[in-house]
């Protein structure tokens, strides 16, 4: 009778313990650890959205300059004078093949 008290004794102080405990880690949560999270929360989006704000601005800008014609002109330049060197070799492979 003696072990099954005991026994007994030790499932009511574990439960006891354990609303003790569950409170004071509920009342940690509410007075420090909530609003800790809360305000890193905020911050850190407020963070991304600044920094997304001004990704966003940026490509804008980029966008009102207009067309940045001048590296393509440079490769369409040396695609048209390519092409009568192009037209010649081809001539000359012709031409080998009839003679």
């Amino acid at each position: 009778m003696n072990a099954g008290l005991s026994k007994s004794l030790k499932i009511i102080v574990g439960v006891i313990a354990t609303i003790i405990l569950g409170a004071i880690g509920s009342g940690l949560w509410e007075r420090f650890l909530g609003p800790t999270l809360d305000w890193l929360t905020k911050a850190s989006i407020g963070t991304i959205a600044r920094g997304y704000g001004s990704y966003r601005d940026l490509i804008y800008a980029s966008a009102a300059k207009g067309f940045h014609e001048a590296h393509s002109l440079a490769l369409y330049t040396l695609v048209i004078g390519f092409l009568p060197m192009a037209y010649l070799l081809l001539l000359l492979y012709i031409l080998q093949k009839i003679a």
